[in-house]
């Protein structure tokens, strides 16, 4: 009795499966969703930034009355890229 063949399985995008047994194709795809997490995390990260440089400018026209407490503002912006910086490097991969 002959084995019948069997195709590969593929996936919606019409690519095949990675084999369960294979190291090379398990890696490729570990580091193609890594990357998918990484490039979605830095989008977030900048657009949070932008919004936070924004606010930053209404906090001084609307609490300091223009350039009255600008060292305040310059500070607590400094702090927020120092720490996005020392996040990244903290817990980004």
């Amino acid at each position: 009795m002959a084995l019948a063949h069997r195709e590969a399985p593929f996936s919606a995008a019409g690519e095949e499966e990675p084999s369960l047994l294979d190291p090379d194709a398990l890696a490729r795809k570990n580091q193609i969703r890594n990357t998918w997490i990484a490039a979605f995390s830095n989008l977030s990260t900048a657009y949070n930034l932008v919004n936070i440089n924004l606010a930053h400018v209404c906090m001084e026209n609307q609490y300091c009355g223009g350039d009255n407490c600008k060292n305040a503002v310059t500070a607590a912006g400094t702090a927020c890229l120092v720490g996005a910086i020392f996040g990244q490097l903290t817990f980004g991969r």
